[in-house]
């Protein structure tokens, strides 16, 4: 009894077809496996991202609200001044990031200026070009953050400086 072999297509070696055919099916299932989890991943980051937006959108507003109310003031001391320059920046910072990471999720989502795409493009691209977002994400609410837990003690200044200024 013979058996058929067949020429395997990436070394040129002979197998026998039942063990080839195991191995295609072993390497496509593995193919599959890794494909259905990257998605499952994008998805479940996808959620997170959209929480650290909310709170960016948050912290920005806490943020933007201190500036304006210390901007109708006269600050003559310069360190004040300077916070609240760093406040200011921050509230940009944050407000920028708010705005790309909403686009993106539109562009996404398929809602951008040049009309819906197809699901499959639209899954393809944010697989392939958003790695690197939730950790930048996650990096600008830190920072934020960091900065308005001191929020209270710049006001706290603040009400110093309006005193002792009227006083």
């Amino acid at each position: 009894m013979s058996r058929k072999r067949k020429i395997d297509a990436v070394g040129g070696h002979t197998l026998p077809t039942a063990v080839g055919q195991h191995i295609v099916s072993a390497a496509v299932g593995d193919v599959v496996s890794r494909t259905i989890s990257a998605a499952v991943g994008t998805l479940e980051e996808h959620a997170g991202m959209e929480n650290h937006v909310e709170r960016l959108d948050a912290l920005v507003t806490m943020i933007r609200s201190v500036v304006d109310a210390a901007e109708g003031v006269h600050i003559r001391n310069w360190w004040l001044r300077r916070w609240l320059w760093k406040l200011r920046d921050a509230a940009c910072e944050g407000a920028a990031a708010v705005r790309t990471f909403r686009r993106r999720a539109a562009e996404d989502t398929g809602r951008d200026d040049t009309g819906p795409r197809p699901w499959c493009l639209r899954t393809a691209k944010s697989l392939l070009f958003r790695d690197g977002s939730a950790a930048e994400l996650k990096t600008t609410v830190a920072r934020l953050e960091d900065v308005a837990a001191g929020l209270g003690d710049f006001l706290k200044l603040l009400e110093m400086e309006i005193r002792r200024i009227s006083g």
